[in-house]
């Protein structure tokens, strides 16, 4: 185990998603490699843990497409 003097610097490889963009209501896809770089099996936990902070419900479904994986992401609106 290494002592160090500082912190290093963020990664710039961490991604920021547009929340408000992806819980729109449409129904979006979001490709591996293209729009997320992490486990496919980790997106759709980090996509339910973001709409439970925000007070939306949402659908995530996983897949893959061509080789590829792909998870599909909705905002439903709550029943009033």
């Amino acid at each position: 185990m290494r002592v160090i003097s500082r912190l290093p610097a963020r990664s710039d490889r961490r991604r920021r998603y547009d929340w408000d963009l992806l819980f729109d209501g449409k129904l979006r896809e979001l490709e591996y490699g293209v729009d997320f770089d992490c486990r496919p099996s980790s997106l759709p936990v980090t996509i339910r843990r973001a709409a439970r902070e925000r007070g939306a419900t949402v659908v995530v479904h996983s897949y893959v497409r061509e080789d590829r994986p792909v998870v599909a992401v909705q905002a439903i609106e709550r029943s009033r």
